[in-house]
């Protein structure tokens, strides 16, 4: 019998259906972890994180209740890589930190429960070192760009900039273990994904 249940990492570009994929996962009875949550709460004030982004770009990416503005820290450093590597130099590792602390509160509780890890940065961030198997849901442009504008609300132009500017995602350099189509609807998505979590259980 296994000691654990298997740790996935699941990461794909915007607009591929990771959200709606968790969902069903933690339906299925797996828990999830979401990259991004964690890396928000990196940015609280008080973190060593925060003191740290605020030492290299100064006071004026505060608002007014003296929390990171992270609009006013995005126009700083996605015009400049160099100041960009500055700010994931900072919040990749802290963020890292919170994620492992997060994946050994859940196996301390469930040893035998597949655990998610959703990050779309999962191996830019060097985070697919954590994973036991690496999934990768997929979907053509077009798809990917219809679902943004209905979710965010958001035009043909601003979609697709939202498209053009996730230039940090790129597909994981180890081979992901499982492919997912989410090209469809739901249902479609539900029958891929429940067969895998069966697999995971009976590993």
């Amino acid at each position: 019998m296994a000691e654990r249940g298997l740790l996935i990492g699941l990461t794909g570009p915007i607009g591929a259906g990771k959200s709606t994929a968790c969902d069903i996962l933690e339906s299925a009875g797996a828990e999830v972890i979401h990259a991004d949550q964690e890396a928000h709460a990196v940015y609280a004030p008080g973190s060593s994180a925060f003191r740290d982004i605020v030492a290299l770009y100064g006071s004026t990416i505060l608002d007014s209740a003296a929390q990171i503005d992270r609009r006013k820290l995005g126009r700083i450093v996605f015009e400049d890589p160099r100041r960009m590597k500055g700010l994931t130099d900072i919040v990749w590792p802290a963020t890292e930190t919170r994620l492992l602390r997060r994946i050994a509160q859940i196996r301390a509780r469930f040893p035998l429960v597949p655990v998610i890890l959703e990050a779309a940065l999962l191996t830019e961030a060097g985070w697919s070192r954590m994973v036991d198997q690496i999934w990768l849901i997929t979907a053509p442009e077009s798809v990917r760009k219809q679902r943004i504008m209905q979710r965010n609300g958001l035009s043909e132009e601003e979609a697709c900039s939202r498209i053009r500017h996730q230039e940090t995602w790129v597909l994981p350099a180890d081979r992901p273990h499982r492919f997912i189509d989410n090209s469809g609807g739901p249902e479609q998505l539900c029958d891929q994904l429940y067969p895998l979590i069966s697999e995971l259980y009976s590993v």
